[in-house]
């Protein structure tokens, strides 16, 4: 659905993983690896349904995925997005999610996309509120009879507009590959932002 023609470029051969090697986990259960080592697994949907997330004693951080939103840097600056691709992003969920993140005072996240922060509540409150700007804008913008593809090419446009100009007025130059990059991960969100409203509104 996201990927189209493009699936298989970028994704094959998807290898299965030998049943015998899958543990199956519930929220808050634990997998012990070390003799010194516990994980903690938390059920954290938002972004899919299916999303767990991951707590590490020994560093006090959490494997996120793609729950708390993805992580940019530019010359030293670390911007923050929400990741709200289909086919299940659920905004409320995602709150909650987060939420949870910062009642479990952890030291670091673990982004699936890109890399670790330290600064744990000014990345989830960004993430936070570029989510809030996302849904407001995609509500005002979405026409439920125009089709996915069109109310997709506005709401990306007018997404993208908006973290463009602010992404350049703290610093990123206007012709830096991060936009480039940020462009296509917004054209995601805008997707699944878009299938959010037309279950709402089915």
């Amino acid at each position: 659905m996201v990927y189209g023609d493009k699936f298989d470029k970028l994704f094959s051969p998807i290898v299965p993983v030998p049943l015998e090697r899958i543990i199956m986990k519930k929220h808050k259960e634990t997998l012990n690896i070390s003799t010194h080592t516990t994980l903690t697994f938390y059920d954290t949907p938002g972004h899919s349904r299916h999303h767990f997330s991951i707590y590490d004693p020994i560093s006090n951080g959490i494997f996120t995925g793609d729950t708390a939103g993805i992580q940019y840097e530019y010359q030293d600056q670390y911007f923050y997005l929400p990741s709200t691709s289909p086919n299940h992003f659920d905004p409320e969920a995602m709150k909650s999610s987060m939420n949870l993140y910062s009642s479990l005072n952890v030291d670091r996240i673990y982004f699936g996309h890109y890399g670790m922060s330290e600064d744990v509540e000014y990345a989830l409150t960004e993430s936070r509120n570029w989510l809030d700007v996302f849904i407001e804008e995609s509500q005002a913008l979405f026409v439920f009879s125009d089709g996915f593809e069109n109310n997709t090419k506005r709401i990306s446009s007018r997404l993208y507009h908006l973290v463009e100009s602010e992404w350049i007025r703290a610093g990123v130059h206007s012709t830096s590959d991060i936009l480039i990059h940020v462009k296509l991960d917004i054209e995601v969100s805008a997707m699944g932002l878009v299938d959010f409203l037309y279950k709402q509104q089915a």
